[in-house]
């Protein structure tokens, strides 16, 4: 608003206050753990006056000594932070010690003036850390009344960290023992013989392990019938996917080999017990505005998929390219084949326990695309939802088609 009009472009830059440094042996150290510029300032300026007393405890006997000294003293009272100067404002502080001197010299002083300083500024300094606390308790009350989720975030756990390493337990029992008690002969294949050996009492002092035998320096007091185990280290990626792979597949595999003839006692139980649907079920086109208010009731926070599509992409894609996604979904209802990209899911490993280290211990959540996982849930005749997502990749006209054969009873 001064001199010459001009107009120049806008740059946009995002502050940040620094952190102070770490307090040295014997600094002061503050209290108040928070972003605050004001703080930031005063801390400097609470260190240097802790430098001066300590600079002039001892006799100033040298030259470099008194230039360091006079350095220091010009940076106290040329200091930020302090309004019309440190001098200035040294008058209209609020907390006034006994000890402290009335004005601030304008010349290096004593080492009486230099302690008195720092005790009334460290009073001062005190004082600040405590109204910024005070704040800071206020506000985060505030934000937890504004906005109840910030509770359950801050009892909430820790989120999953990816799976690096694995540890898997192998146990077998002794079969046999020698005279002597120092071999034992064991069912091969089971322990590696380059990993210890933990018996009923502890580690075990081996001296030789091969597939079926172990030997010991000495009797382990270990008897026919005892559990030998041993831990292995899994942290290759290779490694951790094979022992997922390892303990997953004979559960999710189970049913793999057993032929489909062997449902249809059940299958028919179904169609003699469960009633025929009134009226045959048929699936309306998917309209936008059926699209729209589904995504919404998503919550804010729902998981992205893979594709990288989100709740916001949704809510907020233009009009034209939200009709053109209902058609395809409408296409593929119809037939037409799934995108690639909407196939893929990605397999997440959440920790049962904590400290989990066991396969056994991880919860596998799959995440489709937000698209699929969307579509799952279709509304038909008298708003009945048929959710998908715990099923296979079905098209709502094999659903329909289902629902007619009375494969599903009633809504």
């Amino acid at each position: 608003m001064k001199g010459r009009c001009c107009t120049t472009e806008v740059s946009w830059s995002c502050s940040s206050t620094t952190p102070p440094k770490l307090s040295r042996k014997g600094e002061v150290e503050p209290s108040f753990m928070g972003e605050n510029f004001n703080h930031y300032l005063w801390l400097r300026q609470l260190r240097r006056l802790q430098s001066l007393q300590l600079l002039l405890s001892t006799p100033i006997t040298s030259t470099s000594k008194f230039e360091h000294a006079l350095g220091l003293w010009t940076s106290i009272k040329q200091a930020k932070g302090f309004r019309r100067g440190f001098r200035s404002w040294w008058h209209n502080r609020a907390t006034v010690l006994p000890s402290s001197p009335l004005n601030v010299p304008l010349g290096l002083p004593s080492y009486e003036i230099a302690q008195g300083l720092f005790q009334g500024f460290l009073a001062e300094f005190r004082l600040l850390e405590s109204q910024l606390k005070t704040k800071q308790v206020q506000l985060a009350k505030q934000r937890r009344m504004d906005d109840n989720h910030c509770i359950y975030r801050d009892i909430a756990k820790p989120k999953a960290v990816p799976v690096h390493t694995l540890v898997t337990h192998h146990s077998t029992a002794v079969i046999a023992m020698s005279d002597d008690a120092k071999t034992a002969y064991v069912q091969p294949g089971i322990l590696c013989p380059h990993q210890p050996v933990f018996g009923p009492h502890g580690m075990l002092c081996v001296s030789e392990h091969t597939q079926d035998k172990i030997v010991f320096d000495s009797d382990q007091c270990i008897q026919e019938g005892d559990i030998l185990s041993q831990e292995k280290f899994r942290g290759t990626t290779k490694e951790v996917f094979d022992a997922f792979h390892e303990f997953w597949n004979p559960k999710w595999n189970k049913h793999a080999d057993i032929p489909t003839s062997r449902w249809d006692d059940f299958v028919q139980s179904c169609e003699d017990l469960l009633p025929c649907p009134p009226q045959p079920l048929e699936l309306e086109p998917i309209t936008v505005d059926q699209w729209l208010q589904t995504v919404r009731h998503k919550k804010a926070r729902t998981a992205t998929g893979p594709d990288g599509v989100s709740r916001d992409d949704l809510l907020a894609m233009p009009s034209p390219l939200c009709h053109r996604l209902v058609k395809l979904l409408n296409d593929i209802e119809q037939g037409r084949p799934w995108p690639s990209n909407m196939l893929v899911g990605t397999i997440a490993a959440l920790e049962k326990v904590e400290n989990a280290q066991d396969p056994s211990q991880f919860r596998p959540i799959c995440v489709l695309s937000l698209l699929y996982r969307t579509w799952a849930i279709r509304v038909g005749p008298n708003n009945c939802c048929i959710g998908l997502v715990h099923g296979p990749l079905l098209k709502s006209s094999e659903v329909g088609r289902a629902v007619k054969q009375g494969q599903f009873g009633g809504d």
